[in-house]
């Protein structure tokens, strides 16, 4: 009995299809609209409710440690600053 109610069921709604074959349509655009509701709903308006709030953070930097990054971006300026001015021959004649 429950198979021939899912067959009249299944036809009923194929005649209603045959009949407004805009409804189906507007019936997954209705769905597509309620998904991504749902998807927008959970992904950006909680993180964006949700976002912690960033209290002063103290950052520290290590002396030597910066001492050390200066000098070698320096040594690295420098080199570049003594190839720029050297012309080199050309190799592709």
């Amino acid at each position: 009995m429950c198979s021939e109610l899912t067959m009249i069921d299944l036809k009923i709604a194929i005649k209603i299809i045959k009949e407004r074959p805009f409804l189906p349509v507007i019936l997954f655009f209705v769905f597509c609209l309620i998904i991504f509701g749902i998807i927008f709903y959970r992904h950006i308006w909680l993180t964006v409710k949700t976002e912690p709030e960033i209290t002063g953070i103290k950052v520290e930097i290590k002396q030597d440690f910066y001492k050390a990054i200066s000098e070698n971006i320096e040594s690295r300026e420098k080199r570049f600053l003594e190839i720029q001015g050297k012309i080199f021959p050309e190799i592709f004649q």
